[in-house]
């Protein structure tokens, strides 16, 4: 008989731990709200063609970020090295927003690649968020509006 009562007690302390952790995945979902970017253009600067696929507001370590999705193709005849740091993001009323300190995208690039990445900003309510790619060794200066909606 204490065999079963020790058992039952462990099937329990089994469902009640599986139980809280699927809880726990649901309210990370919950945390995360996919937006929708109502301007994708593709934009040239330096031989790169740049634009904005997708965006989210993210909770991480306590924090809401922004996470803008691009894509990048290198149009130049040779490998180039590329960073999301080049980017630089103002809410609606002119407030430079930082870089979060997630993984932003840096990597060398091939010729004729094209390649997804991320960067991350502060979260803001005060949208559309402008973003500028302002590369220091570049001229060029492109910008996006990206007004992030909830599609639902």
């Amino acid at each position: 008989m204490k065999k079963w009562a020790f058992l039952y007690i462990i099937l329990a302390a089994v469902l009640i731990a599986g139980c809280s952790e699927n809880s726990e995945t649901q309210a990370e979902e919950e945390k995360q709200k996919k937006e929708t970017v109502t301007e994708t253009e593709v934009k040239q600067v330096d031989d790169y063609a740049i634009s904005f696929t997708d965006a989210k507001t993210l909770t991480a370590e306590d924090e809401d970020v922004i996470q803008l999705t691009f894509q990048l193709e290198n149009e130049k005849a040779e490998k180039r090295g590329f960073d999301s740091l080049v980017f630089q993001a103002e809410d609606a009323e002119g407030n430079p927003l930082k870089i979060a300190p997630q993984n932003n995208f840096g990597a060398y690039v091939e010729a004729g690649e094209e390649v997804e990445g991320h960067v991350y900003f502060q979260a803001t309510e005060k949208l559309p968020l402008t973003v500028t790619y302002d590369d220091p060794d570049v001229s060029d200066k492109v910008s996006w509006q990206i007004d992030m909606e909830d599609p639902s």
